[in-house]
């Protein structure tokens, strides 16, 4: 369930799954701030290869940590930082190693954020998050 409480310039956004703890508080973008990246995305990849079309659903936690799940294909465990608009991300399994840095573009009301690839270590990932859009549950 998503509670949103309209305040000035202010969302208030609690969010629907315990492993993405809320309440969130994130400041519109249109206002000059930034929107939490803590939450539940979902979307489907639009990268060419196995994962063409998938959905999935990755839960970004509070304490940096986040869970990615691809139908089909199990899961991932990942860290993450968001600082001055450029989110990194890191796994370090036998399919993907290293860091990647996305510049993230909100949606006025950070419903939802597109990423855009600065630089990735796994060229596998790189293809699939690059221009990737994902909307918040």
């Amino acid at each position: 369930m998503t509670a949103l409480r309209l305040l000035p310039l202010l969302f208030v956004i609690t969010a629907p799954s315990a492993e993405a703890s809320g309440p969130v508080v994130a400041t519109s973008p249109s206002a000059g701030g930034t929107c939490s990246m803590v939450a539940t995305w979902t979307g489907s990849y639009s990268c060419p290869g196995p994962l063409a079309g998938r959905h999935y659903t990755w839960v970004m936690r509070a304490d940096g940590t986040a869970t990615g799940t691809i139908d089909g294909l199990g899961s991932v465990q990942q860290t993450w930082t968001l600082a001055n608009g450029v989110l990194t991300i890191a796994e370090h399994n036998d399919r993907c190693g290293g860091e990647g840095k996305y510049n993230v573009t909100w949606a006025p009301d950070c419903s939802t954020m597109k990423l855009a690839r600065i630089s990735d270590t796994c060229s596998s990932r790189g293809a699939c998050v690059d221009n990737l859009t994902s909307t918040r549950h």
